[in-house]
């Protein structure tokens, strides 16, 4: 049944404005302004499949991240960071760790 709650995930929001039909969106970096850039689809389906798409926007939508900013405000695991450099983003950490271990494992 079609209702006006948006649902939110890590990777995006999913609305359902019919029954089946789903609009999903995610977000893909920043406009040149500065504001948020987004992007969205209108899906056919049950929850789950929209929840699909909605990781195969997120996906898709990976390419548009590079060159954006990710600040932290602990330090982060050395992984953690290979990650956001494969995928092009500038990450930067407060010098302080989440716990009182020194050491990522």
């Amino acid at each position: 049944m079609a209702t006006n709650d948006t649902s939110r995930s890590k990777l995006g929001s999913k609305r359902e404005v019919a029954p089946g039909k789903w609009v999903i969106r995610v977000q893909a970096g920043f406009r040149a302004d500065g504001h948020v850039r987004r992007v969205s689809r209108t899906v056919y389906g049950t929850e789950t499949e929209a929840d699909i798409a909605i990781a195969q926007l997120a996906q898709e939508q990976l390419g548009s991240l590079r060159g954006c900013d990710a600040h932290f405000s602990v330090i982060i695991s050395e992984e953690d960071i290979k990650l956001y450099k494969r995928l092009g983003i500038h990450v930067t950490c407060e010098p302080r760790y989440e716990g009182k271990k020194l050491y990522h494992k």
